[in-house]
């Protein structure tokens, strides 16, 4: 799998959250449960997809790739287990400030994501000589 590849699959499987935060934001108090049961299902396979296809690839990317994988092992996960219980934990509950408090975290954890790991400038597959002169 090429890196466009699996930046363009992970960005639609962020594109997929996105559309779900916002299900989830507009719809009623019974149907939310439903709706965050299946983004805390999404957010799991996401996040062993995500795993899987940057966790060999990372290290090696770039000067920086070393930090970006301690990053993604050992603060990503700690903050997608939390994430996930915090889904967990709010399908039960009917407060919108809370649902709307989980929405802006996952937003904002989408854009670190994105930024950090799945950017074309770290996921790329030319091959940039530095130093190298044209003639």
């Amino acid at each position: 799998m090429t890196f466009e590849e699996i930046r363009v699959e992970l960005m639609a499987q962020h594109d997929e959250i996105r559309d779900l935060i916002e299900l989830i934001r507009s719809s009623d108090t019974q149907s939310r449960g439903t709706h965050l049961t299946l983004l805390r299902d999404i957010l799991t396979a996401h996040n062993a997809r995500e795993e899987e296809l940057l966790g060999d690839v990372l290290p090696d990317i770039d000067a920086w790739g070393e930090i970006r994988a301690v990053h993604m092992t050992e603060d990503h996960e700690a903050e997608h287990r939390s994430m996930l219980n915090y889904v967990t934990e709010l399908e039960g509950m009917d407060g919108l400030s809370d649902v709307e408090q989980l929405a802006e975290r996952l937003l904002a954890h989408l854009e670190d994501e994105e930024k950090t790991y799945l950017n074309a400038k770290v996921l790329r597959d030319d091959i940039i000589a530095i130093g190298h002169t044209g003639g």
